[in-house]
């Protein structure tokens, strides 16, 4: 129930640096981008490199065929925090035109343990 409501909710998912249980949400809202369930950014904060072993784990599946392209280039990755927001607004598609009147584009975070 947690995670379907961070879903609902979330107009982004960016992972910071965590644990197993933001591994396995990592992979989940990946997983979902693969089966076109949604097409909301998702971010990898690197910081200091943390998720670098990650990042090579999603070359290595690709380079043995057991991962598209699409899915880890879909992973936008910032090496600092003041590059999550600006990079999330590029990455987030939604026009002026869908935004109800009056509206703020809002970037909830998400997949933080």
């Amino acid at each position: 129930m947690r995670k379907r409501l961070m879903f609902d909710y979330a107009d982004a998912f960016v992972a910071m640096p965590g644990g197993i249980g933001t591994i396995e949400e990592l992979a989940e809202v990946m997983t979902w981008r693969k089966l076109d369930r949604h097409q909301k950014p998702i971010l990898v904060a690197n910081f200091h490199g943390f998720w670098s072993p990650w990042l090579n784990l999603l070359d290595h599946l690709e380079d043995g065929g057991f991962l598209s392209g699409q899915i880890s280039m879909a992973c936008l990755v910032a090496e600092m925090p003041a590059a999550i927001l600006p990079m999330l607004q590029r990455g987030v598609c939604f026009t002026q035109a869908q935004l109800p009147q009056g509206a703020r584009l809002s970037v909830n975070t998400a997949l933080a343990s």
